[in-house]
């Protein structure tokens, strides 16, 4: 069981249960795929009550997700949270090469989410290295401030990497979960660049040169 320890705050217990995750019922998408050539059913948790969820309504979306999602991360793992979210575990990779990142990506209940932004309603969860891990990393390093920008935190009080920038702004789109991944890993890939060199770490919060 995967258990995001320092992802979550410490206001509501209910949080460190919310993102429990039993790995062995998730499926990579690479078999999903195998599932849906054959024209079997994708699995469906049997935990909760599931009417209300994007999936359940329109399967057609689902099988989409996960193609998109086997063409770019094969060895991505799809699941669902005990709340009854579809999500996925995914192995992304920065600057650091002997350092992985493990995210979290979880859809909203209504996906598509017609919203602006590039998260189209599916967060991104740091869970190794957790925010408390990469928290450390700036503590750790010579850069200031010493506060992590673009994070959010959830209803449960869950920190999530905002991946939406001020241009993704001016494009009102629909993203999969596979092509949200990209902005993940460039999130990622410009916290690492910005912990050995203040400059990168100024242009990740956006402060300007005399700010």
């Amino acid at each position: 069981m995967i258990k995001p320890l320092g992802l979550f705050s410490n206001r509501r217990e209910k949080s460190k249960t919310m993102l429990n995750i039993e790995e062995k019922d998730w499926k990579s998408a690479e078999d999903l795929l195998v599932l849906i050539e054959r024209n079997e059913r994708v699995p469906i948790t049997n935990r909760v009550d599931i009417s209300d969820q994007w999936y359940q309504r329109n399967p057609s979306l689902q099988i989409s997700e996960i193609k998109a999602m086997a063409q770019i991360h094969p060895d991505a793992k799809m699941g669902y949270l005990p709340n009854g979210k579809m999500a996925w575990l995914i192995q992304l990779q920065g600057n650091n090469q002997s350092r992985s990142w493990t995210v979290l990506a979880i859809y909203d209940d209504n996906h598509p989410n017609y919203r602006i932004g590039r998260d189209g309603g599916i967060k991104f969860y740091p869970l190794n290295p957790s925010y408390h891990d990469m928290q450390k990393m700036v503590d750790d390093s010579p850069i200031s401030p010493k506060f992590i920008p673009h994070t959010l935190r959830d209803e449960y009080g869950l920190i999530w990497l905002s991946i939406e920038t001020s241009s993704d702004r001016e494009h009102s789109i629909i993203p999969t979960a596979a092509s949200c991944s990209h902005y993940a890993n460039r999130w990622i890939m410009l916290f690492e660049a910005g912990l050995n060199n203040q400059k990168v770490w100024n242009e990740f919060h956006g402060i300007k040169r005399g700010d």
